[in-house]
């Protein structure tokens, strides 16, 4: 199958050079034995085991491509801590798109400021923020379609998950040094800018530890745009677990991988 929407994704023959992609990381991990049933991604909603975040990044990836969003195509984030957070950033890097991930505390005139920066092809937000980000978007001078976790219909989440993960149409042309990461720097008060990771940046997070992600890593908040999207990528590329921040999560940790260290927050 070929893509014939403007902007996606080209398909290509490079299949060994599409399993060097991050997007590719949790097939690989799924399918190790040893690892494939271990939980990838914890959030209050319970456990993502590997082998169920390499099925759900395939269909996200494959209803971006849908959606036109391709290579180069920024998607901005603004979530609290689950599961979505995880799988759009590993999305975004199969189908070549950019994923810039927002902490909190930003008012809607300075989400605003961001938004112009960004220039973002879409806006991922929990439901209960998406006053604030509707808010934001009128006082910018960009337009962009928003989607909402926890929101059903046209523009919830779960719209973007395509029925099944078929990327053969959707799979980008990937180059080591192309962005993958878009870091917004400027908190509250001051005014954002912005700098790109490359894939091979990222990749080169992945620690060289044998023994790391070994034990859980658990996230106090997602508040720090760039520390703890470093964490949680340092994490998966070794095939470890994220658990996200929201309440009860971190009291679960123990009973499922012992040994819980906290990283970040």
């Amino acid at each position: 199958m070929t893509s014939t929407t403007p902007g996606a994704p080209t398909p290509v023959d490079d299949h060994d050079a599409d399993l060097r992609c991050v997007g590719r990381w949790p097939d690989l991990h799924a399918a190790d034995p040893t690892r494939g049933h271990r939980p990838a991604v914890m959030d209050v909603r319970g456990d993502v085991s590997w082998e169920q975040l390499a099925r759900r990044v395939a269909r996200l990836a494959t209803g971006l491509g849908r959606a036109g969003i391709g290579s180069g195509d920024v998607v901005v984030t603004l979530l609290s801590g689950s599961r979505e957070c995880v799988e759009l950033a590993l999305a975004c890097a199969r189908v070549g798109a950019v994923i810039a991930p927002l902490g909190h505390g930003r008012s809607a005139p300075e989400l605003g400021r961001v938004m112009e920066l960004a220039g973002p092809r879409l806006f991922v937000t929990d439901d209960e923020l998406s006053d604030l980000v509707a808010e934001a978007r009128d006082g910018a001078a960009v337009d962009f379609p928003v989607v909402r976790v926890g929101r059903r219909g046209p523009d919830g989440y779960d719209a973007l998950l395509a029925d099944t993960g078929d990327l053969d149409g959707y799979r980008a042309r990937i180059r080591s040094t192309d962005p993958l990461w878009m870091v917004v720097a400027g908190g509250p008060g001051r005014r954002p800018s912005a700098r790109f990771v490359s894939h091979r940046a990222l990749e080169q997070i992945s620690p060289g530890n044998p023994a790391a992600g070994a034990h859980p890593l658990v996230l106090g908040a997602i508040d720090d745009d760039a520390r703890a999207f470093r964490a949680i990528v340092s994490q998966l590329a070794v095939g470890g677990t994220v658990v996200l921040p929201r309440a009860g999560c971190a009291r679960r940790t123990g009973a499922v991988v012992p040994g819980e260290r906290t990283e970040v927050g």
